[in-house]
């Protein structure tokens, strides 16, 4: 089985991607109007797009807006009725991740995987996974779109929202 988007490496997600360098808009001032260090990055196969321009360093607009991506991408994968279904994660350490972590992309499409085939069943999810249900959750609502998803895919399933 090809390897997930989001799994891949950084060389290579941006070898799938349109980037452009871009001013970013909004309040700021002198600098802000200056300089085209804000990023645009569109995965081509999926049509995805993201934008990143908190950072006055292009570099870092760059690795913030690939993880956007890969989140995103992780999202995407699982929302899609004809996805393929992702391996089975290992159990436990493969949640325990911030968002922050390079590995947070890959616990996610796990975590909604596994959320889906329990029909949105927060202890079925959990106990398939081998993590607490809390364990869970924070894993789930560490990230406003990861949450969303998450969000999206209990209701569609009958059962309420996370909150968090």
């Amino acid at each position: 089985m090809p390897t997930p988007p989001f799994a891949l490496s950084a060389a290579a997600l941006l070898a799938q991607c349109r980037q452009q360098m871009i001013r970013g808009s909004g309040a700021g001032g002198q600098h802000r109007n200056r300089t085209s260090s804000a990023v645009r990055l569109t995965h081509l196969p999926t049509g995805l797009e993201v934008r990143c321009e908190e950072h006055r360093e292009h570099a870092r607009n760059l690795a913030a807006g690939l993880e956007r991506l890969r989140i995103r991408l992780a999202i995407q994968l699982h929302s899609v009725q004809d996805a393929p279904a992702s391996p089975a994660p290992a159990p436990g350490p493969v949640l325990a991740v911030s968002p922050r972590s390079e590995r947070y992309p890959q616990a996610v499409a796990a975590a909604l995987a596994a959320l889906a085939a329990a029909h949105g069943s927060l202890p079925a999810a959990a106990h398939a996974l081998g993590v607490s249900s809390s364990r869970l959750v924070r894993l789930l609502t560490a990230d406003k779109e990861v949450h969303a998803a998450a969000n999206l895919l209990r209701v569609s399933c009958g059962c309420g929202a996370l909150h968090g």
